[in-house]
This record gives C-alpha cells, structure tokens and sequence, in this order.
C-alpha cells in the first residue's frame, strides 16, 4: 500500500451489528476502503455489502483467503475461528477487533505466538479504555493516591454496540493496569439467559456484576452489561491519600482532604461509541505498535477473569483466574 492510500479491509459482522459498523466504515473514510464483507446470512448484512458494493461472504475461513492483504475488521466474533485469525495474522494481516476474537486461553496463546514472527500482523482491540481521552489525562495518578484498596469499573453497552465479553476483557484490561490478578472473584449473571450460563463466553449476555478480592486484602467491583440502554465507561480508584476518577472524556483525582490535585474533561456532550471506535482506530493508524511480553500477560491475566466470571456464575461459587490461566497454558 503506498503512502495516503485507503486501507483495504474485509469486514465481518453481524446481523444486529451490521449497522453500528456500517456507520465506522463511513466515518473512516477516506482512511478505509471495504474490500469485503463477512457474516451470517441476514438482510442486514445484505444490505451492507450491497451499500458498500462487495459480495457478501458467509464463511470467514474464504473471505480472509480472498483477501489475504487485507485488514480484518472483526465487528463480531461469535462466528469467527480463533485459528484462522491466527494463521491470517501471522501471514502479516492487521486485525481491528471491535469485539473479542477469542474465548479461551490456549487461542490467545497461539494469536501471540503468531504475533511474534516476523512480518506478523498487528491486533488492535477498539475503543480501549486504556487509550480513551479520559485516561490520557491521568498522568501517574497512583503517586498521589498511593496503591489502589479498590477498584469499581462500570461498562454498559447497547446490544447493537457490543458483546458482553468484549465489554469484560476491556474492563478487565483497564483494571488489572493498576491490580494484581484477584485471588478469587464471585460473580452473578442476570437479564435475556436467566439462570442459564452459556459454556462460551462468546454466548454471554446480559448483566454481569462480579467481586473480586485481590492479594494484600484490596477488592475489585465490576459491573458490565451488553443490554443497557447506551455506550458508558468509568472507573473509581480509592487509595489511602485520595481518589481517581476516569470516563471517557473526563479526569479527575482528589487528595485525601477532598480537594482537586487534578482535573480535565471535554466538553463532548452524550458519548457517541462510533467516535470512540474511529477516534482510536485514526490515532492508530498513525503509530507503529507491536506486542509486548507485558501486553500479552495483560491479555492472558484479562482472559482468565472473564472465565472466572462465567464459571462463577454457573456454579454460583467464587472462582480463581490463577487456577483457570494455569489449567489452560498447560
């Protein structure tokens, strides 16, 4: 591709997605060119190639082999193989996840093997948490609350924004950048699935909220849901000498006597996630970025709590992310 040309990129979605991802192609442009279009046999995906002018391909495997140059935009991932994002990534394609490709440990493990060739390609998960304005702002907040004793995390979605798993391996990721992993977490699904908990978490859905205890006696809050009525992040940190605020347009830390050491937020009105999704894809696009050992262990250590949850919610007993991790690098 040479310089200011459009990336080429096959998208694969979904039937309740395809609109959402629809609105991320057209608010990339010039930056992308749509090249195919993947995903179960649906009016709605129909109707998004034909729009966007690509035949319409209902078996991932094929459309990753027709354009094997090309950028994966993976707006759902119930439908994908773990192992042919894989083999495509190490063949040096570029993955844009804007939900998990992935649910299970030993698929991770391969996807970072892969990452490690030379000539390997680049997975980015979109929008991250870690990189949303809100926490750009933050710069070395724990020197001025000192180490966290608790950490609550909020991530709603609309089902037409998101999975539940994506919403938890982001929330996960964001959280364990300041913890370490919980010795245990104690979680509860509610909502669509009753009491019913998929074996997948690619099956998840609903309102999960867990807690979690970490080494040395601080605790984890999370609530994350793909069935509430809009897009909104935020994380609270209370440490001994004073508290962190962060969404994701907004900063705020406060010392141990209540008053603001530090602020900044945008005046952005209500949260759009399509902003949020092309903001961080336009700002990747203009930096290189390779995985690291760290951002790997992250990975794996977010990975391993999401299965926690799940576990946690079937069994209705507290579950250990070591134990799981470990049960499933072997």
């Amino acid at each position: 591709m040479k310089p200011g040309e459009p990336i080429q990129v096959v998208l694969w979605t979904d039937a309740q997605r395809a609109g959402r991802d629809g609105h991320v192609i057209d608010r990339m442009a010039p930056h992308v060119r749509v090249v195919g279009v993947g995903g179960p046999r649906t009016a709605e995906i129909d109707a998004l190639a034909r729009r966007l002018d690509c035949p319409h391909e209902d078996d991932y495997r094929k459309l990753l082999v027709q354009h094997s140059s090309a950028t994966i935009l993976i707006g759902s991932g119930a439908e994908t193989s773990a192992t042919d994002t894989a083999q495509a990534v190490g063949g040096g394609a570029d993955v844009v996840a804007l939900d998990a490709h992935a649910d299970a440990i030993v698929d991770l493990v391969r996807l970072h093997e892969v990452q490690q060739l030379d000539g390997a390609g680049r997975r980015l998960a979109l929008p991250s948490f870690l990189r949303c304005r809100g926490w750009a702002s933050a710069a070395d907040p724990l020197q001025v609350i000192g180490p966290p004793q608790t950490v609550a995390m909020t991530s709603f979605a609309h089902p037409a924004d998101g999975s539940l798993i994506s919403r938890l391996m982001d929330a996960w990721t964001a959280v364990l950048s300041l913890v370490d992993l919980p010795e245990s977490v104690d979680a509860s699904l509610t909502g669509p699935l009753g009491t019913s908990v998929p074996q997948s978490l690619f099956g998840l859905t609903g309102h999960l909220l867990c807690h979690a205890r970490l080494p040395g006696g601080g605790a984890v809050l999370m609530q994350a849901s793909d069935q509430a009525a809009a897009h909104h992040r935020q994380m609270h940190v209370i440490g001994k000498d004073g508290r962190l605020e962060v969404s994701d347009h907004a900063y705020r830390l406060l010392s141990a006597d209540g008053k603001i050491a530090d602020q900044a937020a945008e005046d952005r009105g209500r949260t759009d996630v399509i902003d949020l999704i092309t903001d961080d894809w336009r700002r990747l696009l203009r930096q290189a970025q390779s995985l690291t050992p760290r951002d790997a262990e992250s990975e794996l250590s977010a990975m391993a709590c999401c299965l926690a949850c799940q576990l946690s919610a079937r069994t209705g007993e507290a579950e250990s992310p070591a134990k799981l991790k470990a049960m499933q690098q072997v």
